[in-house]
Order: C-alpha cells, then structure tokens, then sequence
C-alpha cells in the first residue's frame, strides 16, 4: 500500500505544475522547489517561503535531538527538490504540509522513525503513529494541540 501510495504521490508532483492553481480561490496544494535552508527541526525554508512538517512533533530546543532533527533534515534536503503537499489553513506563516525529496521519501516519517519526533494526530491523522519510537514517546510530552 505504501507502494502505491508513494507512486501515486509521484505522478501527481509530474502533472502538476507547481506555477499554476488547483483551486477556484488561487490556493496551490504544492510549494516545490530548492531548500534554502532548515529553520527549525521540523521547519524548511524556501526562497520566499517557510513550510513547517505537518503531522510531526519535533524535539523541543532544549533537548539535543532538536539539533539532530534539524541537521537530518538539512541532509536530507541539501540540493534535492522537495514537494509539499500544503493543510489550507488561515495563518499565513510558516506554510503547513507534507513533504517529501526525491524517491517519495516523507521527511517526517524519516524524523519520527529516528526517535527525532513523534506523531501529532491532529494534523496528521495518526499517520507516523506506528513508527514512533519507544525512546520519543518516553522523553517527548504530547501538547493538548496535537489532539
């Protein structure tokens, strides 16, 4: 099913041209293009826009794998195209959505799947669930708005 989840995925970013809009309001779904930069654990930066991971819980600034989470995602995005798919929501900035690099990889699942995160249902719908670690459940505290 991931299989074909991730295909699926992939031949919508090659419709799809990130310049035009889906929607009769001018809102476009996809933000795609180069990172230039990774703000927070779970923030990236494009040229004029900031996209933060929807779904994911990143390790607060205090603990050392915030900056773990941040230097991940770096790696992970340093010269690849990144898509994502953005939650319409009312606050301008940061962006929310679901991203992913070459290959279909979904960077928060890379987060949460490394301890570097956990699922936060609300915006995710349980997605990232099972790939919590048992060490990010113990040492990272749910916030009431990830319900």
């Amino acid at each position: 099913m991931r299989i074909l989840r991730t295909f699926g995925l992939a031949w919508l970013l090659l419709l799809v041209d990130p310049g035009s809009s889906l929607s009769a309001e001018g809102y476009d779904p996809i933000l795609s293009g180069k990172v230039t930069g990774v703000v927070d654990a779970n923030t990236l930066q494009f040229a004029e826009r900031r996209v933060q991971l929807a779904g994911v819980l990143p390790p607060t600034r205090e603990r050392p794998e915030h900056g773990q989470a941040q230097d991940l995602l770096h790696s992970l995005t340093q010269g690849e195209y990144v898509w994502c798919l953005l939650i319409q929501e009312e606050r301008p900035e940061p962006l929310r959505g679901f991203c992913y690099v070459r290959g279909g990889l979904d960077l928060a699942d890379a987060l949460v799947r490394r301890g570097l995160g956990r699922d936060c249902p609300r915006f995710s719908g349980g997605r990232y669930y099972l790939m919590e670690t048992k060490s990010a459940r113990r040492s990272m505290d749910m916030p009431d708005g990830c319900f």
